[in-house]
C-alpha cells in the first residue's frame, strides 16, 4: 500500500473515533437536567438497581446538603417499586459543574441506616448552576454500578 493510501486510511479510521470521543464527552457534560423532587426514583445507569433520593431540607441547594439514598434491587413484578433494600453496599458520591472547573470540595460521610438507605452528609455545593452528581455503588467484589444525575441548583 502506498504511503498516501496508508495515511488516508489512518485518517479515515481516526476521524470517526475522534467524533465518538467528542460526542461521548459531550453526553457526560450535558446530561439531562432533572428537577429535584424529594423521594424521586430512577434506575441506575446499567439498570441493576432502583434508586430513591431525599434531602433533609426537601431540596438540593447551594451550601451544605445532607441526603438519603435508598438502594434496592428491582422488583420483578412491579418495575416502579423501590425493590428489596440492599445493605452493605459501598456508596461514593462526586458532584461537579460541567460548565466550569467547580467540584465538590468536601468529603461526604456515608452511613448505612437500614432498609437499603444510606445517609450522605456534608455534600457542599459552592455555586448555583447545573451540578452533575455521580454515585458509585459497589456490592461485594464483583458488582459495581453507577448512577448519574444532573440538577439545576439555585
Amino acid at each position: 500500500m502506498s504511503h498516501i493510501k496508508s495515511t488516508l486510511l489512518a485518517l479515515a479510521l481516526l476521524c470517526p473515533l475522534t467524533a465518538c470521543d467528542s460526542e461521548a464527552g459531550d453526553d457526560v457534560q450535558t446530561r439531562a437536567v432533572a428537577n429535584f423532587e424529594d423521594g424521586m426514583a430512577w434506575d441506575s445507569d446499567q439498570g441493576a438497581f432502583r434508586v430513591m433520593l431525599w434531602s433533609d431540607s426537601g431540596n438540593i441547594q447551594v451550601g451544605r446538603n445532607d441526603l438519603v439514598l435508598r438502594l434496592g434491587f428491582h422488583d420483578p413484578v412491579h418495575a416502579d417499586a423501590p425493590g428489596q433494600g440492599i445493605p452493605g453496599a459501598r456508596v461514593n458520591i462526586d458532584a461537579w459543574m460541567p460548565t466550569s472547573d467547580e467540584a465538590m470540595q468536601t468529603e461526604p460521610v456515608v452511613t448505612y441506616i437500614g432498609d437499603g438507605q444510606y445517609r450522605i452528609e456534608n455534600v457542599v455545593l459552592t455555586d448555583d448552576g447545573v451540578w452533575n452528581f455521580d454515585f458509585d455503588v459497589a456490592i461485594g467484589d464483583s458488582m459495581r454500578e453507577s448512577i448519574s444525575l444532573a440538577f439545576e441548583i439555585d
